[in-house]
């Protein structure tokens, strides 16, 4: 069983996401140029959404390579010797979680200031996922055992048995290099979001003035520094879905934990705007078109409903996210006739646009019940009624 959501959402002269070259991530759909962020951006800013452990108020995962400097600080450690260091690195790797790697670190002998020694830093080769539960109870085992890497180890990997899941991992899945047992297929499938509208990039001049500079010398007049950024408005689809069995798989089969989990993630993905360019832009909009979809078939994003982007006419009487709104309405109302999409699927569309446009009327009539009242209330009783009901 899958639980979808897809969303439309207009912002205006914003940059949220950027490539190596410092420009707006942008991909070609149907022959147009699109505005895009990608999905591990997006998921970046859901993972750090208040409401994604405020609702749960569960363990929370950590990706980082500093694991050994978070357990040496619970375990209460500051001085850390050679010996101390060899036994983290290998209580780490004997975990799974991988090894301390080493850098050149240059230390004065003398006058001589060439010699290089190799010293070991408290920092991993690579990024792992890991928990706050799983280095506080590493803390807590290392401590217990003054650091014998594999006395504590061994009893580290039966307590980890015992633990559940952080809801992100459970949700967005953990590949681990170091050791392939550790690996977390992920609940959650998240498309990068793109523009319905095909975009026009604006380059944005800026100068930094001198507020000390003294105007009557030519030397201090002008700009301190120039620079330029670029900004677009784009109305962004966005589609994400959850795989039910692969979460519940995850959360040793704890339904009320799952769902959530899953409520917690549909309203962190609809509240998080990525962080971007977010002070000289402030791009805090919200969703004006939610669409929330349980299925036991397979998946389905609408994306393709804007493979002919919207083009807004001088004249046109309706806006962007209107008709961004109908668009994507229409396509579902074709693709209901062509393949069934609302059978075996229930689906609840919130929304506060206008009713001139009959939007409610049209997925109505392939039976999409449409709300326009409390959003977080309307998603708790949505999951609640599906996913309790699905064996």
């Amino acid at each position: 069983m899958f639980f979808e959501i897809s969303i439309l959402q207009p912002f205006c002269s914003v940059n949220l996401n950027r490539d190596d070259t410092n420009s707006i991530k942008t991909i070609d759909f149907g022959g147009y140029k699109r505005q895009r962020v990608s999905s591990q951006c997006w998921k970046n800013a859901v993972r750090k959404n208040e409401y994604f452990f405020t609702e749960i108020n569960k363990d929370q995962g950590i990706r980082t390579k500093k694991i050994a400097s978070e357990i040496f600080q619970q375990a209460g450690i500051q001085n850390i010797d050679e010996k101390i260091s060899k036994n983290m690195g290998e209580f780490l790797k004997s975990i799974g979680m991988g090894e301390l790697e080493a850098q050149k670190k240059s230390k004065k002998k003398g006058n001589d200031l060439s010699s290089d020694e190799e010293m070991s830093v408290e920092k991993l080769k690579t990024l792992f996922f890991t928990s706050k539960n799983e280095i506080k109870i590493a803390a807590e085992i290392l401590k217990k055992h003054q650091f014998d890497p594999k006395i504590s180890a061994d009893e580290f990997n039966k307590e980890r048995k015992k633990l559940p899941l952080s809801a992100d991992i459970s949700l967005f899945g953990r590949m681990a290099a170091s050791d392939p047992k550790l690996n977390v297929d992920a609940a959650v499938q998240f498309a990068h979001a793109i523009s319905t509208n095909e975009i026009y990039i604006e380059d944005d001049f800026f100068t930094a003035l001198d507020d000390l500079a003294n105007k009557e010398e030519n030397s201090d007049a002008g700009a301190s520094m120039m620079g330029s950024t670029q900004l677009a408005s784009p109305c962004f689809y966005r589609y994400a879905c959850i795989s039910w069995e692969i979460l519940m798989q995850n959360l040793n089969q704890n339904k009320e934990l799952a769902i959530q989990t899953m409520e917690a993630f549909f309203k962190s993905f609809i509240y998080s705007v990525p962080s971007g360019k977010n002070n000289s832009t402030a791009p805090a909009t919200v969703p004006e078109f939610i669409l929330l979809s349980s299925s036991k078939k397979q998946p389905l994003s609408l994306v393709n409903a804007f493979i002919k982007p919207i083009h807004m006419g001088k004249n046109s009487k309706k806006s962007l996210i209107e008709e961004s709104a109908e668009s994507l309405v229409n396509y579902l109302q074709r693709h209901n006739e062509m393949y069934h999409w609302k059978k075996e699927r229930e689906a609840l569309c919130i929304h506060q646009l206008n009713k001139e446009l009959e939007i409610s009327d049209k997925l109505k009539s392939i039976g999409i019940a449409t709300t326009n009242s409390d959003l977080n209330h309307s998603i708790n009783l949505f999951l609640k009624d599906t996913a309790w009901s699905h064996k």
